[in-house]
């Protein structure tokens, strides 16, 4: 399995995500680190469908070392900061995507520049 993969964008990116990185992980980390990636894949992988409007793919690369997984999400969106994460409103549809990411990884951030890059430790 490649430690790198590009997927088109479209509401099927998310579920393709998951089973990429689930595949190169199995037999290298613990079922619960699995999960746990599998989650925030298609957390990162969902708002850049969502919240990227321009035409282009996203990249997926992995990355394994001394048991800590970090993947970076990438596509060609302007960018933007690390924003404060905070708890939406209980009535809220939406905007809990980061709040997961902040509370599941070891360490995330952003990238800025094009292209746009978000990456998460687990482990």
């Amino acid at each position: 399995m490649p430690d790198r993969v590009t997927l088109e964008r479209g509401p099927q990116a998310p579920a393709q995500a998951r089973t990429a990185v689930a595949g190169w992980l199995v037999g290298r980390v613990d079922g619960a680190i699995v999960a746990d990636v599998k989650l925030l894949v298609s957390e990162l992988v969902t708002n850049a469908v969502r919240h990227q409007h321009a035409r282009g793919r996203i990249e997926m690369a992995f990355a394994l070392a001394g048991g800590r997984v970090r993947v970076e999400v990438s596509d060609p969106g302007g960018g933007f900061d690390k924003p404060p994460v905070k708890e939406p409103p209980p009535d809220a549809l939406g905007g809990r995507g980061l709040l997961i990411v902040d509370r599941v990884a070891s360490r995330w951030g952003v990238a800025r520049g094009q292209p746009t890059r978000v990456w998460f430790e687990v482990g």
